[in-house]
């Protein structure tokens, strides 16, 4: 029987997270070189490169929203507003990636 989430450790939580990311990245068209967890709190953030040319490489970040934290839509317009502030080009914002279904984020089924 595996352990509520919230019952978990914290080592075990990133463990799971870890898996989670996997599992997202693969909705987008990126094949990263390395993925490294950075912190939990409210979301998860991971820090990826991926090769973006003969001799580059180019930085991502992934974040994993809990379930209950949220709303689909709620990220879905910040993630519409950082894409209006790069196209505005008066700030340096993170620039989202499309997932290869089109649409801004992915949603991971997980216990």
């Amino acid at each position: 029987m595996t352990v509520p989430f919230r019952e978990a450790s914290y080592l075990a939580q990133v463990a799971r997270l870890r898996s989670v990311a996997a599992e997202a990245l693969r909705g987008f068209p990126l094949k990263p070189t390395a993925v490294r967890f950075i912190n939990h709190g409210e979301n998860a953030t991971f820090r990826g490169h991926v090769r973006a040319g003969r001799n580059t490489e180019d930085k991502f970040r992934l974040r994993v929203h809990r379930a209950d934290y949220h709303t689909p839509r709620a990220i879905d317009e910040e993630l519409a507003v950082l894409r209006h502030l790069h196209r505005k080009g008066n700030l340096r914002v993170p620039l989202a990636v499309a997932a290869r279904n089109g649409k801004w984020r992915v949603t991971v089924d997980s216990p």
